[in-house]
């Protein structure tokens, strides 16, 4: 795996909470993700900046990550399979995919199926997830697929979206 940038953690901002804070190895908060109760989609805030996600048309289409001045970034799901999305970011196209059937723990890999790290919850603390994602992709790409997964979650168990 290339080089890879501090291991980010997202803890819930309460108990039945589906806000999080980003922190960072030191505890430096690197961003904050709010996501909606009644449709998939957020606010994201990162480095002084808000973001919007939400899909492109009304429940179908790609998740976008959109500021002020249009889509950053957009997350398309390739196949039929429900838990895989590729995004573009820096022209590279990464994908997102689970890495067993119990979805504990999302993979990413870049072109020519480069190892790029990981999403997973942390084992024994509910409601933690840790990203562990290679310096190559940006905080905020990293944030826009911690979405991703938070709602994959969501799907499968809608009372518990983060456990």
């Amino acid at each position: 795996m290339p080089n890879v940038a501090d291991m980010l953690i997202a803890r819930p901002q309460g108990l039945f909470s589906r806000s999080y804070s980003v922190c960072d190895e030191d505890g430096n908060t690197v961003g904050e993700l709010a996501i909606g109760m009644l449709k998939e989609g957020a606010v994201l805030h990162h480095d002084g900046k808000s973001y919007r996600i939400e899909r492109a048309e009304f429940m179908k289409g790609p998740w976008c990550l959109k500021d002020d001045d249009g889509v950053v970034f957009e997350a398309h799901k390739p196949t039929m399979v429900p838990d895989r999305f590729t995004t573009v970011v820096k022209n590279a196209s990464l994908e997102l995919s689970t890495k067993g059937r119990l979805m504990r723990r999302f993979i990413v890999v870049g072109p020519d199926w480069a190892d790029l790290g990981y999403i997973r919850r942390v084992p024994g603390l509910p409601g933690r997830l840790e990203i562990h994602l290679s310096d190559l992709i940006p905080v905020l790409a990293q944030l826009f697929m911690l979405f991703q997964v938070v709602v994959l979650w969501k799907r499968v168990d809608p009372s518990q979206p983060d456990r």
